[in-house]
């Protein structure tokens, strides 16, 4: 069967791209108003989901990082919770 979304075991918890749940669960509104909604519902960060910030290097050769965060990764009640 093919995954409907990855999940990372990399961590004590498993977590999946928010990006990735966005697009699964086919929302109708963008990334970042479902993300603020999903907020208001209660969901905080470090106990539903934690950003992940990525780092790159400028054209000048200075590192930098993403600001917002690239992505969320999302904790299993968070996506209980998001799918109802």
């Amino acid at each position: 069967m093919d995954e409907l979304i990855r999940i990372n075991y990399d961590s004590e918890r498993p977590t999946v791209n928010g990006r990735d749940l966005h697009a699964a669960l086919c929302v109708g509104s963008n990334y970042t108003t479902w993300f603020k909604r999903m907020c208001e519902y209660g969901f905080t960060q470090g106990t539903d989901f934690e950003a992940v910030f990525q780092k790159w290097n400028t054209a000048q050769g200075n590192e930098t990082v993403d600001r917002p965060p690239a992505y969320y990764r999302h904790g299993k009640a968070t996506l209980h919770d998001s799918a109802y």
